[in-house]
């Protein structure tokens, strides 16, 4: 679905070598919508499409320097999406700057440990990055985030209706998807939007065999374009779910791990 108007959209993520997740697949699935993607990456990690190895820090320097001279060149941001943080250091940069340029439609993928591999949130870093929940205008987590963020087990639908009201509240945060794909209810996942005290369920087949990298960010990077045409958090939400179901079936195999997606 191609943009009329190119949007602005600015990625602030890890870089994955491999480009089936992190700031290569943002930037790309962004652009195939028709949007225009900036990127400052947060972190560089060394990783194949197996696991993740190894975790190194963006000198925070660099990273608001680059973030000053995008923003002083290019303007107005249509949104933001916001995807591994790793440091506290880079952290409370975001927090610093969505407050100082009052940063709008901000996406957060609240990656917090890898399918496998080391963590990619470290440990002194976790106060920080639920500080940035509040100023962020939809939050992404799946199952497994959302346990951690609610504190509470999900096992069923109306666990993930409890979690995502605990998350709402504890962080006075309006707007969550929480992605089910880990909960097999009956062959069937199911994705939940909380938005204004309001639910909305979007149901998908359950894929026994899948195994695709990056899911997570392909997903919010969607969002985070839907959100850049204004459209209404409901709206984007289907949108986002239209376009991720075309696009997830598009995977390649390249190494011995997961499917990466590529379209």
């Amino acid at each position: 679905m191609p943009s009329k108007t190119v949007v602005k959209i600015l990625v602030i993520a890890g870089l994955d070598p491999s480009g089936g997740a992190g700031i290569f697949l943002d930037i790309k699935t962004i652009q195939r919508l028709g949007g225009y993607a900036f990127g400052i990456p947060t972190c560089l990690t060394v990783q194949n499409t197996q696991k993740v190895y190894k975790v190194y820090e963006i000198n925070p320097r660099y990273f608001l320097k680059t973030f000053e001279v995008l923003i002083k060149d290019v303007g107005e941001l249509d949104s933001v999406k916001i995807g591994v943080l790793y440091s506290k250091k880079i952290i409370d940069l975001t927090i610093e700057l969505i407050k100082k340029y009052q940063l709008k439609n901000i996406v957060l993928d609240p990656v917090i440990n890898p399918t496998k591999g080391v963590l990619l949130l470290k440990k002194d870093a976790f106060s920080s990055f639920l500080r940035l929940i509040s100023l962020c205008t939809v939050i992404t987590p799946n199952i497994p985030e959302a346990e951690i963020l609610s504190g509470k087990r999900i096992k069923s639908l109306e666990d993930m209706e409890t979690s995502i009201e605990e998350i709402s509240k504890k962080f006075e945060i309006e707007n969550i998807v929480l992605k089910g794909g880990h909960l097999n209810i009956e062959n069937k996942v199911y994705d939940l939007l909380y938005s204004r005290n309001r639910f909305v369920l979007f149901e998908k087949e359950y894929l026994k065999d899948q195994n695709i990298h990056g899911t997570g960010c392909l997903f919010s990077s969607i969002l985070s374009f839907f959100l850049a045409q204004n459209l209404n958090i409901e709206k984007a939400f289907y949108e986002t779910q239209n376009f991720f179901q075309k696009i997830i079936k598009k995977t390649i195999k390249i190494g011995k791990g997961q499917d990466l997606v590529n379209f």
